[in-house]
């Protein structure tokens, strides 16, 4: 699912790229969200929405394993 924009943040007219950095468990489920960046008005949808999602678990030699990364969310009016 994609972010909810607050309300309060377009009230203020709050627009930009928050970036979220997750780490994903061996089920592909997020295990931790490590850092975001960006509006800080932003930074708890865009939480939000990657604690929702499930990847497709990331292999090595042909097992599963924890992997770190990012996503980038735009938020624009």
């Amino acid at each position: 699912p994609a972010p909810v924009y607050p309300s309060f943040a377009r009230t203020a007219h709050a627009v930009g790229v928050v970036r979220v950095d997750v780490v994903v468990d061996e089920n592909g489920e997020v295990a931790s969200i490590e850092k975001t960046s960006g509006p800080a008005l932003l930074q708890g949808a865009a939480k939000d929405a990657v604690r929702r999602w499930r990847f497709k678990p990331f292999e090595r030699d042909g097992q599963p394993v924890k992997a770190t990364g990012f996503v980038t969310f735009n938020f624009s009016l």
